[in-house]
């Protein structure tokens, strides 16, 4: 993590480590590295039962069931780009690690560091390192967001983790209304989860939030072209953005409200309270 090419506009997710003194030597560094906000992800408590990735043989340690090797052998620039640089490496953990530590043992090591407990008092400890912009991801109720604010939090994330976590958890759509009401008018709310349009993102715009994030559609997009595929993906939302606006008659995003939305909707939301 050198400090010497990130702007100050760079954010940091941290996943919390078993031992308490990686976590905190990783935020220290963060600061040394002079980045603006700290986003302590609360969203992965314990892995779950991913049944794709069961059926699909991935796991780790990784074991590729036949139909995958000859997948691979589809995909003949990748397999290319692996043969020469092997599995991808977790940089920012090698140093605890041990010396001289591969690919996969720094992997092994993180996998199990990552199962660790999140408590507000990690939270509590983390706000007292952290001199920046704090955001907590992964909030759900509205009584967790009010924790957050009492604080000292500068923003939160309403995320279920795409949905790839807690079986039958709502949408972060559907808690976000509440999560306004209760601290909308007191510090950042953002969304994560479920967006796959330019429409989307207006919708959770106009339903109170102030960022919005999609991972899935740039990471298909760096799947198929790397870098190049991510600015794509990111092209076709901003084209997606520019309609929908211009079909709803929006000329800016601060425009954005529930008076986009339909009629009845906005009415009940007010009727509510929100």
């Amino acid at each position: 993590m050198s400090a010497s090419w990130l702007p100050t506009t760079v954010w940091y997710q941290l996943y919390s480590a078993k031992d308490p003194s990686i976590s905190e030597d990783i935020i220290k560094r963060a600061s040394d590295a002079r980045l603006r906000t700290l986003v302590f992800t609360v969203d992965v408590p314990e892995g779950s039962n991913r049944e794709r990735n069961i059926r699909n043989g991935w796991g780790w340690p990784p074991k590729p069931t036949w139909k995958i090797k000859f997948e691979a052998l589809r995909h003949p620039a990748w397999m290319m780009h692996w043969l020469q640089h092997g599995s991808p490496y977790f940089d920012n953990w090698v140093r605890y690690a041990g010396p001289a530590a591969s690919a996969e043992k720094v992997a092994d090591f993180v996998a199990y560091q990552l199962k660790s407990p999140m408590t507000w008092e990690h939270v509590e400890r983390y706000r007292e390192l952290w001199k920046g912009n704090f955001v907590l991801k992964g909030i759900m109720h509205p009584d967790d967001a009010i924790r957050a604010h009492s604080l000292g939090l500068d923003g939160i994330i309403v995320s279920n983790h795409g949905a790839r976590q807690l079986d039958k958890a709502p949408s972060p759509l559907e808690v976000l209304p509440a999560i306004c009401d209760a601290v909308g008018d007191k510090m950042t709310v953002m969304i994560d989860g479920g967006i796959r349009r330019g429409l989307d993102a207006i919708i959770a715009l106009c339903m109170g939030a102030k960022f919005v994030f999609q991972g899935r559609p740039t990471l298909y997009g760096v799947t198929t072209g790397g870098v190049a595929g991510a600015a794509k993906a990111l092209a076709i939302f901003h084209r997606e953005i520019d309609i929908s606006m211009a079909q709803i008659g929006a000329t800016k995003i601060a425009d954005l409200g529930l008076h986009f939305l339909m009629w009845k909707q906005e009415k009940d939301l007010r009727r509510n309270g929100r």
